[in-house]
């Protein structure tokens, strides 16, 4: 749901939308509030935050622009291993996410600093890159031993919380009180987040 605002003694407009869904991890998380601001013209760019409407569909969605084309603009969650299937005109782009707020308001990066940003964090969630490559062995044998759960404080011990969705159940994993990992509907395997994988015996998560 979007709602419209108009900022007092200016014609723009600013616009919010309450985020959903696991796409856009860690940049934004379930239950954030997206301030929206319309182009109106400008200039979409490569690594802004949009939230659009895909063609011949009502819902709408935010993602990331991954590339700029005349009359074709492709995008990606920031937590996906690929590319949306559409190719947006501009019509179907509401506005560019500048914010977000939760717990805390937080700025969203666009622009070239948001395009590298995410190929940081596409990056570390997928094990990409020549570190992926040189380290993963290292990593993957540390992941199955689980050698450095046992130094995990206590007080940030994991828990499993189970959320109630439109397509289903969803588990989610936390660390204190941060979210580290989730089993989405209609899934057997769990997403966990690369780093956290080396305190996660995930043999010993439950299942829908």
């Amino acid at each position: 749901m979007i709602e419209v605002q108009k900022i007092w003694g200016s014609n723009k407009v600013q616009k919010y939308m309450c985020y959903s869904g696991p796409s856009m991890y860690p940049t934004l998380k379930a239950g954030d509030l997206l301030y929206i601001t319309p182009y109106d013209g400008g200039k979409t760019r490569k690594g802004d935050v949009i939230a659009f409407k895909p063609p011949n569909r009502e819902i709408c969605i935010t993602h990331r622009v991954i590339s700029v084309e005349p009359g074709a603009i492709r995008v990606r969650g920031d937590n996906n291993a690929y590319a949306d299937p559409w190719a947006l005109d501009p019509d179907y782009i509401i506005g560019k996410v500048t914010r977000a707020r939760g717990k805390r308001g937080r700025r969203i990066l666009g622009g070239t600093p948001g395009h590298v940003y995410a190929l940081v964090i596409h990056s570390l969630n997928r094990g990409e890159g020549w570190v992926g490559v040189l380290f993963r062995p290292v990593y993957n044998w540390f992941a199955q031993k689980c050698v450095f759960r046992r130094w995990l404080p206590f007080h940030l011990k994991m828990r499993v919380i189970t959320f109630s969705r439109r397509n289903g159940t969803e588990m989610q994993l936390f660390v204190g009180r941060y979210v580290i990992g989730r089993l989405q509907p209609g899934s057997d395997r769990w997403q966990i987040l690369s780093p956290f994988r080396l305190i996660v015996d995930e043999a010993s998560l439950p299942t829908l």
